[in-house]
């Protein structure tokens, strides 16, 4: 008769089966992912995949024999990480992502997350730790924060106003922008409208530019509008804007000028030009052969433009000045 083994040394031994296959199977699995595998036991590294040996700077078929984990911690966070991995075996918790420093095998430093977490490896505890190199995305980080940092410097220094808003919020104001809307600090409008400058009788038409602007990509040039302080008071300026993206989010870009005075001055401009061109219709009367009354009559009509009243005369004397002899006048009111 043929003996027949229990039912607990046939799961024994197809579990004993499984397992080299399952290890393979992880194995596999492990060498194809782009973050860096390690495990280590009682200080010294056991494995390392393939972007593991990458990232550290070892070649695939060194051998890593006895080395220890610690040659590849930075020396700034080896007692940090020394007590993580305590706390990790004393607790049997997995160690969140957080970041670190490593030391590649040829002695260069670069910035990595780390995540780790306890096992049980041939019935002594272990540690795999994933790992991935974050240096280039720090360098880039850093980059954007000095850019951002020199873009800020720059805005500051601008005499013209600018704002960004996103989402119909304001995001950002520069000194230029606080001193022509008379407003102490930024965080006074911060997350207000993006209309809360524009006057009232403009607020539908810089609505509708913004609109357009977002659906099209485009800047709008410089146009006139009216703004309006906290006081209430309302001032002219030329806007423009442009729609750009920041931190995945579209926004705009408003830049603005105060054109009060330049107004003023165009429209004083404009009155001295018109007294000028009143003066020479005067000028051009008298030249011509029209009666004394007439010419008189044209240019009180001038005058009356260039000054106005309710009442208005113009008389006419003769030379020498001597003998002030009236010739006409001519009144109106």
């Amino acid at each position: 008769m043929t003996s027949q083994k229990p039912p607990e040394a046939d799961a024994s031994s197809t579990e004993a089966k499984r397992m080299p296959q399952g290890q393979e199977t992880w194995r596999q699995l492990v060498e194809l992912l782009p973050d860096g595998v390690a495990i280590h036991r009682q200080g010294k590294l056991r494995f390392l995949n393939k972007s593991a040996r990458k990232i550290l700077g070892i070649a695939e078929d060194a051998e890593i024999g006895e080395l220890p984990v610690m040659q590849f911690v930075h020396p700034d966070y080896r007692h940090t990480v020394a007590e993580g991995i305590q706390r990790l075996l004393e607790t049997g918790e997995r160690k969140p992502f957080s970041e670190e420093k490593f030391v590649r095998l040829d002695g260069t430093e670069i910035d990595v997350e780390v995540a780790g977490f306890p096992f049980i490896e041939n019935g002594e505890i272990a540690v795999q730790v994933v790992f991935r190199d974050i240096t280039e995305r720090k360098k880039r980080v850093q980059i954007l924060r000095e850019r951002e940092a020199w873009y800020n410097r720059l805005v500051n220094l601008l005499p013209d106003g600018v704002v960004i808003h996103s989402q119909g919020k304001i995001r950002f104001l520069n000194k230029s922008a606080l001193k022509i809307t008379g407003i102490t600090s930024a965080d006074e409008v911060i997350g207000q409208s993006a209309l809360k400058f524009v006057h009232p009788d403009y607020r539908q038409v810089a609505a509708e530019r913004i609109q357009r602007l977002l659906a099209t990509g485009k800047s709008t040039p410089f146009i006139e509008e009216k703004f309006i302080r906290p006081d209430g008071s309302e001032f002219d300026v030329e806007v423009a804007a442009f729609p750009f993206t920041e931190r995945g989010e579209t926004a705009v870009q408003v830049v603005f000028r105060d054109i009060t005075a330049r107004k003023q001055a165009e429209q004083t401009l404009q009155q001295h030009a018109h007294r000028l061109e009143l003066l020479s219709e005067i000028d051009r009367a008298s030249l011509t052969a029209q009666p004394m009354e007439e010419i008189a009559r044209s240019a009180l009509v001038s005058l009356r433009e260039l000054i106005p009243c309710q009442r208005a005369s113009v008389a006419l004397f003769e030379s020498p000045p001597s003998i002030s002899t009236t010739v006409i006048a001519v009144e109106t009111s």
